[in-house]
C-alpha cells in the first residue's frame, strides 16, 4: 500500500505540530513545506523534504498537470 504524501503550509508553531504528527504516522509521508522563513527552509532540509517559499510555487506542477488532464 502506498503512503499518503502531504505538504504543510506554514511552519510556525501549529505547522510544526502538524509536521510532528505526520512524521509519526507510518502511512503518511511529509512531502514538502511551504513557508518563506529561513527557519522553515532549514527544517525542510533537516527532514529531507522539498521547501517552497510560497504556496503558488509548490502547487504549480499540480496546476500544470490538471491543465494537461483537462486539455
Amino acid at each position: 500500500m502506498s503512503r499518503i504524501r502531504l505538504a504543510v503550509i506554514g511552519a510556525g508553531a501549529i505547522g510544526r505540530k502538524h509536521i510532528d504528527v505526520i512524521t509519526q504516522v507510518p502511512q503518511v509521508e511529509l512531502a514538502a513545506i511551504a513557508d518563506p522563513s529561513p527557519q522553515a527552509e532549514a527544517l525542510a532540509n533537516s527532514l529531507g523534504v522539498a521547501w517552497y517559499a510560497d504556496v503558488d510555487t509548490m502547487l504549480e506542477p499540480l496546476a500544470y498537470g490538471i491543465r494537461q488532464l483537462l486539455g
